[in-house]
């Protein structure tokens, strides 16, 4: 038996339970948030031909120039440039009839400046130079940071539709587990359901929420009753086989079907999928190496996919084994990164049986391979996880 944990392909059968209805808010409050709909320019942006630096405004056609006393202020519409004249503009100004170009002055002191020589369209953007009336700003699954935020507003808008990010209940079963700051003798922390909190929180699902509970079928299975508003459930522990794995039992006793999932069918996905009552379950190990696998690689695309979230595309970089690896099977394998004194990304394969401080400390990533042996000194391409 391998000494590596390979999470090997198979193919998971959709949830198929839609998208979430958009819902409208305002741009302020929609940073994070993802796109239900195509954003489209409602004007031309610009709306009107602006000056990009402060100078004078000119006709690049004269030769001589003298000087108008009056300035053209910012959100006025200004008066047409006679011929033979300058007028001093400030950046973003309208530019007036009469005008095609600016040349750049530190301030309106320097007259000498107007009347130089200057090349049409210098330092002037036309209005829709930068997008046309109905022209698409920003695609529908574009999740909104600030630079997404910032160009919507540039472009005057005020409200976006965004779609309803899932509200996923997670459950950390074992009778071990403790999420207190005092940990009695033999319990562990919900470290793994903490981990995947925070990393639905960097996706933008801020509603989730973790309950503890002991290994009691029973009580499991209340847990699952009580799920009203809730869109995903998340449990994490007794997926396998033992007498304390209470998962495919507590799903029974709530009334759910089980639609794929570890069992007796060799090749089966190491996570339970289960359906109750049209709120999808999905199952993972407590195993720290298995749970983290398989939130990176299945239940994050799985929102994705079924739920119409869109993540960050994940990073792909060369790195160099550590150490050498007999692998049996087709898949993933989960290995950390670091860096060498030289500066060169090296991955170490990640072994059953490691602690969740050697998962959570460092960098990780998957790397897909088949059975063979690995050498120290290859170079692999990683697929970073998601952080």
């Amino acid at each position: 038996m391998s000494e590596f944990f390979i999470l090997k392909p198979f193919e998971r059968k959709r949830l198929c339970y839609g998208r979430f209805q958009s819902a409208t808010r305002p741009l302020e409050w929609a940073r994070g948030a993802t796109l239900a709909v195509d954003v489209v320019a409602a004007s031309d942006i610009p709306p009107y031909d602006l000056a990009m630096r402060d100078g004078w405004a000119v006709s690049s056609r004269d030769d001589h120039r003298d000087i108008d006393e009056v300035s053209l202020l910012n959100g006025t519409l200004p008066e047409p440039l006679k011929r033979g004249r300058a007028r001093w503009i400030n950046t973003g100004g309208m530019i007036p009839i009469g005008c095609d170009a600016v040349i750049a002055a530190a301030s309106p002191d320097d007259r000498a400046a107007a009347r130089q020589a200057v090349a049409s369209e210098r330092h002037v953007l036309r209005r829709g130079a930068d997008r046309r009336r109905g022209e698409v700003i920003l695609r529908k699954g574009t999740r909104l940071g600030v630079r997404e935020t910032a160009l919507l507003s540039e472009a005057c808008i005020e409200e976006v539709q965004v779609s309803r990010t899932p509200r996923i209940l997670i459950l950390a079963t074992g009778s071990e587990i403790t999420m207190g700051p005092k940990n009695p003798v033999a319990c562990r922390r919900a470290s793994n359901a903490v981990y995947l909190q925070a990393l639905l929180d960097a996706a933008g699902i801020e509603r989730s929420r973790i309950v503890r509970l002991p290994d009691d079928a029973d009580e499991i299975a209340r847990a699952l009753e009580r799920r009203d508003g809730i869109d995903l459930i998340v449990s994490i522990g007794g997926t396998g086989r033992g007498t304390h794995d209470l998962t495919r039992r507590a799903i029974a006793a709530a009334g759910g079907t089980v639609i794929e999932g570890t069992g007796d069918v060799k090749g089966a996905p190491p996570f339970v999928l289960a359906d109750l009552g049209g709120t999808p379950l999905v199952g993972l190990p407590g195993n720290p190496l298995g749970a983290v696998m398989i939130i990176q690689r299945v239940l994050l695309p799985m929102l994705e996919e079924d739920f119409g979230l869109t993540l960050p595309r994940r990073e792909v970089v060369d790195a160099t084994l550590a150490c050498d690896a007999d692998i049996d099977a087709e898949g993933d394998l989960c290995v950390t990164l670091d860096r060498n004194e030289e500066g060169r990304l090296v991955a170490t394969p990640v072994r059953k049986g490691s602690c969740r401080t050697r998962l959570f400390a460092v960098e990780a990533g998957t790397v897909r391979v088949k059975p063979r042996s690995l050498r120290a000194g290859e170079t692999v391409p990683v697929e970073r996880f998601f952080n």
